[in-house]
């Protein structure tokens, strides 16, 4: 894959730390720099067949700055994580999808 450019991601811890009984204490945020990279037409179209639409591949670096996230922040929206792989120099690519709010509307 080639590199579009380099920016950062905000990566938000996907659960709540509890700190009590009635205090929960959502995860912290962590930014990384990270090479934006093409989403390969292969990934692209086995995802769509599984319902979700890739927008972008993002190399956060060495694997170790992945802890599980299911959400970032990305150019100012909101991304789902679909997809975490390592590769073999030991980086950590996540490709993302956008999360649309979805707004129901009451008749």
């Amino acid at each position: 894959m080639s590199v579009i450019r380099s920016s950062e991601v905000t990566l938000l811890s996907a659960a709540p730390k509890a700190r009590g009984v009635y205090d929960a204490e959502t995860g912290g945020a962590r930014v990384l720099p990270c090479d934006v990279l093409n989403v390969s037409m292969t990934e692209s179209y086995k995802a769509m067949d599984i319902g979700h639409n890739p927008e972008y591949v993002l190399d956060i670096g060495h694997y170790d700055n992945y802890q599980g996230e299911t959400i970032c922040l990305f150019e100012g929206r909101r991304y789902a994580i679909i997809r975490h792989y390592t590769t073999k120099r030991l980086h950590m690519e996540l490709t993302i999808e956008r999360v649309i709010q979805r707004v129901d509307v009451l008749q």
